[in-house]
């Protein structure tokens, strides 16, 4: 029984099914590459290899795009391929580089790999691949927004912009919240939850200075634009109920986002650097 297991031989174990789950999960996405270059979803009556996972094997939505994603990136970068098959390197772990891997650095990845944990490597290949040149023709598929209900009756909205964007965004959003923090009323920041702060008494967050955002679009107050960039997602869940909503008549400030622009841009091109100087990527 594994309650009569030292904590130490739990953790082999648990280590060495990981071992087990990832060599499977190889041979999996080796068996997916070849369905979808084989159309065999479009055979079964379905639009995508996502969508066909989805149904035939309840994999979700997110989950699957990323199967089909690297499994056929694996199948352009076989030295990442064959860590991957021997268990060197985990799914995760494969999952990240394969964002921004090619030819010339992926022998580098595998190594940043090994040395790196699964949330470091993440973050290494996200600021990496801010540094990159950005192809304005794949902007169709890098930014949306998507809804998805929730158990508890809640809204989940999913955004992808770029970075530029999502400064903008959140510039607005966070100038709200200083505003109402400081005891600012709904005309000193044009928003018409201002009154909420008086109807209940948790703090006026994010999801509340987004809500006002979006009133204030509706009635025109609000000019949106939009620059160059690869996307940064942004994940919001809006809480406030229509019948908070109030009107309001003063304009919402618009901040400039150039020192949150400033500081995202100098840890990528630190990132960057030290990566290039040691002939890391």
């Amino acid at each position: 029984m594994s309650s009569d297991l030292h904590v130490d031989q739990l953790a082999d174990q648990i280590a060495e099914m990981a071992v087990q789950i990832d060599a499977a999960t190889h041979t999996l996405l080796t068996t997916i590459r070849e369905f979808d270059h084989r159309g065999g979803w479009a055979a079964q009556g379905h639009q995508t290899c996502a969508r066909w996972l989805s149904w035939r094997i309840g994999m979700g939505s997110g989950a699957a795009s990323d199967y089909v994603r690297v499994a056929n990136r694996l199948g352009e970068l076989p030295l990442i391929d064959e860590a991957f098959r021997t268990a060197t390197i985990s799914y995760s772990k494969v999952r990240a580089i394969t964002r921004v891997a090619n030819a010339a650095n992926e022998a580098h990845l595998v190594e940043l790999a090994k040395l790196s944990s699964g949330a470091q490597l993440e973050v290494a290949c996200r600021k990496y691949k801010t540094t990159q040149p950005h192809d304005p023709r794949d902007e169709a598929d890098h930014r949306y927004v998507r809804r998805r209900a929730l158990d508890d009756g809640m809204v989940k909205l999913e955004i992808a912009l770029r970075p530029d964007e999502a400064a903008k965004v959140f510039a607005l959003i966070d100038a709200g919240v200083k505003a109402a923090s400081a005891g600012s009323s709904a005309e000193d920041f044009g928003t018409p939850y201002g009154e909420v702060k008086r109807l209940r008494p948790k703090k006026f967050d994010r999801a509340d200075a987004f809500m006002a955002m979006i009133e204030q679009q509706v009635r025109g107050d609000l000019n949106p634009g939009g620059h160059r960039g690869p996307p940064h997602r942004r994940s919001v869940r809006g809480r406030a109920r229509r019948s908070e909503l109030r009107n309001s008549h003063s304009p919402y400030p618009t901040p400039t986002p150039d020192r949150y622009l400033a500081s995202q841009a100098a840890i990528a091109s630190t990132l960057a650097a030290s990566i290039t100087a040691s002939g890391a990527l």
